[in-house]
């Protein structure tokens, strides 16, 4: 005769029990990232840029340069043409002066050279002011003009794009410049937010060296092709192709 958990003479499987059963189903089934302990890890982002003193708000740096003697001071600015332009005259001129007195100049000569440095100084001034406004005023002009355009507003647009300060969208991009992907950056915003355009310049470095990478193979695409039609054809088979180039 048949049991209680038999049919047809075979056994029946046993029941897993009520708690078992609600734990395997509220038990979450395994992604793909704990699935198994030999699963890679997801990609990281990209690292963040390295930090440099650029990086740092113009007001500080020139306090930090402030501390320095003589030998640090010149020890950073030979680092790098950034800091170099960086780091105020104003700074040079007070070890300018403390040299001078300690070579035995009188405090007369020392004070007529401070002067004349200070008068440099603010005649580098206005003229980079002149020419923040002169920028300013072919910027407003080339806006007119494409304003009163017949071109198509997608176009113009990018053009507008390719002139303006990529962080505040206000000024003319003259500071910094990238001219394959035609992105920029202000002076002003150079000079306020330093760690924005740092950021900036770092991130659309990569875009550009990318950009040139493709420009030059297609220029090198074209010269081949133009030089194929010109050689004789003893000498064609000296020219690398473009292939072989990119391997």
């Amino acid at each position: 005769t048949a049991g209680p958990h038999t049919q047809r003479g075979r056994r029946n499987p046993p029941r897993e029990p009520r708690e078992n059963m609600g734990a395997s189903q509220s038990r979450p089934a395994p992604d793909a990232c704990t699935a198994s302990p030999l699963t890679p890890p997801p990609p990281p982002f990209p690292p963040p840029p390295s930090p440099s003193l650029l990086g740092l708000p113009a007001e500080l740096l020139v306090c930090i340069c402030t501390r320095l003697d003589i030998e640090a001071l010149s020890s950073l600015a030979s680092t790098s043409q950034e800091l170099r332009d960086t780091i105020p005259d104003s700074l040079w001129q007070t070890h300018l002066d403390r040299l001078a007195r300690a070579g035995g100049v009188a405090e007369e000569d020392v004070a007529a050279a401070g002067r004349r440095i200070t008068n440099s100084i603010q005649r580098q001034a206005a003229i980079q002011a002149a020419a923040e406004a002169a920028e300013a005023a072919a910027f407003k002009s080339a806006l007119t003009s494409l304003l009163a355009s017949s071109d198509s507003c997608r176009l113009r647009v990018g053009l507008v794009r390719s002139m303006v300060c990529n962080l505040c969208q206000a000024m003319p991009s003259g500071a910094i410049y990238f001219t394959c992907i035609k992105r920029g950056v202000c002076r002003t915003c150079v000079r306020a937010r330093v760690s924005a355009a740092d950021s900036w310049r770092y991130h659309q470095s990569q875009f550009e060296a990318r950009a040139v990478a493709r420009r030059d193979e297609g220029r090198g695409a074209q010269l081949h092709d133009l030089l194929c039609e010109r050689l004789p054809p003893s000498l064609r088979g000296a020219l690398p192709s473009p292939s072989s180039r990119e391997s």
